[in-house]
């Protein structure tokens, strides 16, 4: 028989390449099924990936969305790059003591603010994540009896169980209306993520929610009734709140599905003046502040607003690619800039001196 052949079973001659080929392909399937091959690595999080006082957080919320949110598992890819539509929202993290009822949450470290709103969100942030540990939502301050988790960190295939509970509606000290939310929350899948932004590595969060509302008049309580709820929660490293989220229940909508992505990846906190879509100069500034932007603007309305919601200083009118303002008179400090013109919302961070 030539040199290179070999004799298979049947007594046919092959070329001694086909058995070299099939190893090489025996051994890429060892390799895929004992898990030494793989495409991207797990991120790990850590309370460095929680957000810091003076983050701000743009967003893109989409209401009443029927969203698949896809498989779990490991190395897995998620593609919402196709969603579309919804509004443009922002929160901002700022110092419970620069919020009118911080002193009421005094395990506070941070909080949360949600643009043009008078609703503040006070939470804690340690090793194991972000917990909520109180709402402000006008007119009065709800403490949590049990503290519940916003961000829990935790590594793929680990569960936390974690509850709350909230009064409100509060007559007395022994009439008011309470609600009970136990959460089972599951990092059930890594892998990357596709969103309108942009692709990036993630560790998803699966909240499973059982919530009970009951009524209590001088101290005697009934159950009003049961619901359910869920969360998806793409996390990544370094930026503080979910890549894209999914969620129905009482901590968003109870009624209907609301899906949230981020819209920039960067972090954009103060401390570190990055932006997405202009640009400002000088920053810090004195006096003349210029802010040119990407795309050009036709009739947008730009407002500086500081880390608690207050509007300081309002330009409408802005036109062309750079915009110019004189803030010699605006205090010293840490502020936030949005320029808004049609369905185009930009937000920066702005240090005025």
């Amino acid at each position: 028989m030539p040199d290179g052949w070999y004799l298979e079973a049947g007594g046919n001659p092959q070329p001694l390449a086909k058995i070299q080929t099939m190893k090489k392909h025996l051994f890429s399937v060892v390799l895929l099924a004992t898990g030494c091959w793989c495409s991207q690595a797990q991120i790990v999080l850590n309370s460095g990936d929680l957000p810091q006082v003076g983050d701000i957080q743009p967003l893109r919320r989409i209401d009443s969305t029927s969203t698949n949110p896809g498989p779990s598992g490991a190395n897995q890819t998620w593609n919402f790059s196709s969603l579309s539509g919804g509004y443009v929202d922002t929160n901002y993290y700022v110092l419970p003591s620069a919020t009118p009822n911080g002193a009421s949450f005094p395990m506070a470290n941070i909080c949360i603010l949600r643009e043009n709103s008078n609703n503040y969100m006070y939470c804690s942030t340690g090793a194991s994540g972000m917990k909520i540990v109180g709402f402000d939502d006008n007119p009065g301050a709800i403490d949590l009896d049990i503290e519940g988790f916003e961000f829990p960190i935790l590594t793929y295939g680990n569960s936390i169980t974690h509850d709350f509970r909230a009064r409100f509606n509060v007559v007395s000290a022994t009439t008011y209306d309470a609600i009970f939310v136990h959460h089972v929350s599951t990092a059930d899948g890594w892998g990357t993520i596709a969103t309108p932004t942009g692709s990036i590595s993630v560790i998803r969060v699966h909240t499973v929610e059982t919530s009970y509302d009951s009524s209590y008049v001088s101290g005697t309580g009934s159950q009003l009734g049961t619901s359910t709820g869920y969360y998806y929660r793409w996390y990544a490293k370094n930026l503080g709140w979910p890549v894209f989220e999914i969620a129905k229940g009482v901590m968003g909508e109870p009624n209907f599905e609301r899906t949230m992505f981020a819209t920039t990846f960067n972090g954009t906190g103060i401390n570190e003046l990055k932006t997405t879509g202009a640009t400002l100069y000088p920053n810090p500034c004195t006096s003349q502040l210029n802010i040119e932007t990407q795309q050009s603007l036709s009739n947008a309305i730009l407002t500086i607003f500081t880390l608690t919601g207050e509007t300081v200083f309002t330009q409408a009118g802005c036109q062309g690619n750079l915009v110019q303002v004189n803030l010699q008179t605006l205090p010293s400090g840490m502020y936030v800039c949005r320029i808004t013109d049609a369905d185009v919302s930009i937000t920066a961070s702005l240090i005025k001196q």
